[in-house]
């Protein structure tokens, strides 16, 4: 064999390996949407929590567990817990008019619920969910670009809405369809506390991508946009973190309808 053709044929070998150096500089599509509102005082929830283990490796599922303090009061107060993500569990139930807060529930995609430790339930819901106009019809894409991570949204499907002073037939139902605020979800990849008082007393429960903040950072109109993510935001063996577009508002969070998440390791 010439030395070219050597040259040639190592080339094609290393042109079919995945990159070694440096960390991965693009995110990976979300199919679904998955979150898990949990407690340390609920007895009901570790076999959920365990379910989440499992769905958040599953490829195209951005499965979150977010952590409410409603249980506080049972004589263990929730280590992870956060107010906002009480709150955010309320408006879900408030828009859907149901008004069935309770744990474990699993939210998906923004616009049903069901029991978080069911998964032929949460299967149902995720194919109910995606009949629903407006779920996930965005595909954003997520990028860094000199060390800045960044997230650009394309046209709506609908097409980019109307101007207000060229207002067409049809541009508020495109604008109410495929609009919505852009936040970023900041989380920690795996966490596992040890509970010392309450229904679960001494057990330990392992979480996956435990949420530890939602931040807004813009919003998407059904035109194209680009925007830059916090620079705390880092894809790596202990954090991640997701884009989401959702619909709604912060006391009533709607369907998402797009997401990305960061790549994982």
């Amino acid at each position: 064999m010439t030395i070219r053709r050597l040259i040639l044929s190592g080339m094609l070998v290393l042109a079919g390996l995945p990159a070694l150096a440096g960390p991965r500089q693009a995110g990976q599509p979300v199919a679904a949407v998955y979150e898990l509102f949990t407690s340390q005082g609920c007895s009901s929830c570790p076999p959920a929590d365990m379910l989440f283990q499992s769905l958040a490796k599953e490829p195209g599922v951005l499965a979150l567990s977010m952590p409410v303090t409603i249980w506080d009061y049972l004589g263990w107060k929730d280590t992870l817990a956060l107010i906002a993500f009480t709150e955010r569990q309320r408006g879900y139930a408030a828009l859907r008019g149901d008004r069935q807060v309770y744990t474990p529930q699993a939210i998906i995609n923004g616009v049903r619920h069901a029991v978080g430790s069911d998964r032929r339930g949460i299967e149902t819901a995720r194919t109910e969910s995606i009949l629903q106009p407006g779920v996930l019809a965005l595909t954003p894409k997520l990028f860094n670009e000199a060390g800045r991570w960044r997230v650009r949204i394309g046209d709506s499907p609908l097409g980019r809405p109307a101007p207000p002073e060229q207002a067409q037939g049809g541009a508020s139902e495109r604008r109410s369809a495929h609009a919505g605020d852009v936040f970023i979800v900041q989380y920690e990849r795996e966490r596992i506390v040890p509970i010392g008082r309450g229904e679960n007393s001494g057990r330990t429960v392992k979480y996956a991508n435990v949420v530890r903040a939602i931040t807004r950072i813009g919003q998407y109109t059904g035109a194209g946009a680009t925007f830059d993510l916090p620079a705390g935001a880092q894809s790596t063996a202990t954090e991640g973190f997701a884009v989401l577009i959702q619909a709604g508002t912060d006391r009533a969070p709607g369907a998402i309808i797009g997401a990305v998440d960061a790549p994982r390791e």
